[in-house]
């Protein structure tokens, strides 16, 4: 992701995919399209990790930011400002950093 096109880090299923790949939606289908093409050995932490290589526009969305810091609490830093006050994101990343 990091070195991903400025369109593919704006992508929300592409980020959702890359932070959580076990995921689904509600209806059970795949959170992206990266989902069943890509399996790459990246630990837990490491995929929460990758909020950091997210547009800034995703490092706002509730939903992406709270899979991260679930995965990692310390991707909370990368979270945008108004997302590192909410109390059910830092309750979701207590916990969680580095894998913990």
């Amino acid at each position: 992701m990091e070195f991903a096109a400025s369109a593919l880090q704006n992508d929300r299923a592409i980020v959702l995919a890359a932070i959580a790949p076990d995921m689904a939606q509600p209806n059970g289908q795949p959170l992206g399209p990266l989902n069943s093409r890509v399996r790459m050995p990246v630990s837990t932490s490491a995929r929460g990790l990758m909020l950091r290589c997210a547009s800034l526009t995703l490092r706002g969305d509730k939903q992406v930011v709270l899979l991260a810091v679930k995965r990692c609490g310390a991707s909370l830093q990368f979270a945008a400002a108004s997302l590192r006050d909410d109390a059910e994101v830092i309750a979701q990343g207590h916990g969680h950093v580095m894998g913990l």
